[in-house]
């Protein structure tokens, strides 16, 4: 017996395919989990090569890994396909062939593609009549796809070149869903497939109408693409090609206030406070402590809360503050500055009202994004619900800070700020710019103001120990006193901290520059710089 099939397969797209959410999202997050392995420092490797790697490796990583990842998915969501016969429409002289995925919970429940096999009413009559396929069309399927290829088309993966197999006697008798031992070649522009039964393996040839000796049953194929099928458009076919912007990710080497949240650790060893032992008790202090992270309209800060944590930590531990007396905010925004420093109109917010007037010692920390304003050329605190383009009508401003803080009437006032102003972080398409600040804290007795940048410079990031390079150092310098403490008498000055911190060879400069190639020097202002920070036992 030998017959002639004529098929025509029509490609419908469903809402839903084989229990995928968002191919593409899905892809962009494999492969950003993978390029962040990649992009994590190895302990082998010294800071100058991981920074080579960085510059020069990133972009042909990112695009090896991109068709690694592609290729990884697209083999098995083709290994992983399935399909069920449906019942046959006579009115249509089609057979459905619903495709499917084995791991979806179950038939009823499953999300499907479907291909409609146009065959003539003889022949599929032949099907039912001659191999005794059941007419309900529940049971073992005498059609199947071989896929063969496949793409992400409107955002679901797509099967877009197969080959359908009508194995009349072999698929009536055992079926080829789920066989292992299933393997499909080509041999000189010709598809083939070899299947391990009983021990033997029987090759079937599929571009042309076969008759095997070995069971001397025919096999008939039909080789299928997408291009063939109406209402199949190429401009469905999602892209693939991703960059880092479109991954979230953002290299250490292109940027020094900002670093992926899968590298943060926890605590850094080098900085722990167990061994830390002072004098200072300080019931009566104050303090309030920043950390702006999640930015909504411009880049993440993400050491700014690692930073935090640990200021606070070292403000209860070693200085003696009450951790009721701390102020600690996270991703803080307009309204959070205005509650706790007053506004122009009202220098008398929550930090005014709650110190003791002459008794009550000061501190506040900032990290996160300062930005100038590119009109007035002013300083400002970054809010995390600040567009940074508008930073004169949603920042905070410097001078209205510095002018609420000098009315606090406090015992005294300490200031650090880890955060550039220039713009050099947030703004791509102007030159930084040197602000102007109207700062009577810094001419006050008894305070200080400690900066991690001055001018025009950015403030960097010491990506090894999570901290922003200032932030280190500052808390390094209290750790560290057997070389923070110059002149060896027990007791740490803001001077002796910032010459610590400020160290050309061993603080802030030559690592913001043997790191990042970049000039940062922090500044210190204020009538009493050398005043006592913290009294070792």
């Amino acid at each position: 017996m030998k017959t002639t099939l004529i098929t025509l397969l029509i490609f419908t797209q469903t809402t839903y395919s084989f229990c995928q959410k968002s191919a593409t999202q899905e892809l962009k997050g494999a492969i950003s989990d993978e390029f962040n392995k990649w992009l994590k420092k190895s302990d082998f490797e010294t800071n100058a090569e991981y920074e080579s790697r960085i510059k020069n490796e990133s972009d042909a990583s990112l695009k090896k890994i991109s068709e690694t990842v592609f290729l990884a998915q697209k083999e098995w969501y083709l290994s992983n396909t399935c399909c069920n016969l449906g019942k046959y429409d006579a009115e249509n002289e089609t057979f459905p062939l619903y495709l499917g995925h084995k791991y979806c919970s179950s038939r009823r429940n499953r999300s499907r593609d479907t291909l409609y096999v146009t065959i003539s009413k003889d022949i599929a009559s032949s099907f039912y009549n001659f191999f005794s396929v059941p007419k309900s069309g529940e049971n073992t399927p005498p059609v199947y796809l071989v896929p063969i290829d496949a793409e992400i088309i409107n955002d679901q993966w797509k099967i877009t070149k197969g080959i359908v197999l009508f194995d009349a006697f072999w698929m009536s008798q055992s079926g080829l869903i789920g066989l292992d031992g299933f393997e499909l070649i080509k041999e000189k522009g010709n598809y083939s497939y070899t299947i391990d039964r009983y021990g033997t393996k029987n090759k079937y040839h599929l571009i042309d109408i076969k008759t095997t000796k070995s069971l001397a049953k025919e096999v008939y194929c039909y080789e299928w693409n997408i291009n063939q099928q109406p209402g199949y458009s190429p401009s469905d076919k999602n892209s693939i090609s991703f960059s880092l912007q479109d991954l979230n990710i953002i290299l250490p080497s292109q940027t020094v206030n900002t670093q992926s949240t899968n590298t943060i650790k926890p605590k850094v060893p080098d900085l722990e406070i167990s061994s830390i032992q002072t004098k200072n008790k300080n019931p009566n202090a104050f303090a309030v402590v920043i950390g702006n992270k999640d930015y909504q309209s411009t880049k993440h800060v993400s050491f700014a809360l690692n930073d935090a944590k640990t200021m606070k930590e070292y403000l209860i531990n070693v200085l003696g503050y009450s951790e009721g007396n701390i102020f600690y905010l996270e991703n803080a925004t307009k309204s959070s500055f205005e509650t706790y420093f007053g506004t122009k109109e009202n220098p008398q917010g929550k930090l005014y009202n709650n110190i003791k007037q002459g008794i009550s010692d000061v501190f506040i920390y900032y990290a996160g994004h300062g930005a100038p304003g590119l009109k007035d050329n002013k300083g400002y605190f970054v809010p995390i619900d600040c567009d940074p383009q508008y930073v004169e009508q949603g920042g905070y401003s410097l001078d209205v800070f510095y002018q609420n803080i000098a009315k606090l009437e406090a015992k005294s006032i300490t200031v650090i700020t880890d955060a550039c102003f220039s713009g050099a972080e947030i703004f791509n398409n102007i030159s930084p710019i040197i602000i102007s600040v109207s700062n009577p804290v810094a001419v006050t007795e008894n305070c200080v103001v400690m900066s991690s940048s001055t001018g025009s410079q950015v403030s960097s990031w010491y990506n090894d120990k999570q901290h922003g390079m200032f932030t280190y150092f500052f808390l390094k310098a209290i750790q560290d006193k057997e070389k923070s403490d110059s002149n060896k008498d027990k007791k740490l000055t803001y001077q002796e901290i910032f010459e610590y911190v400020s160290d050309k060879t061993e603080g802030v400069p030559y690592y913001a520059r043997s790191i990042h190639g970049v000039d940062q020097l922090p500044t210190i202002q204020g009538e009493g710089i050398d005043n006592i920070f913290i009294e070792y036992k």
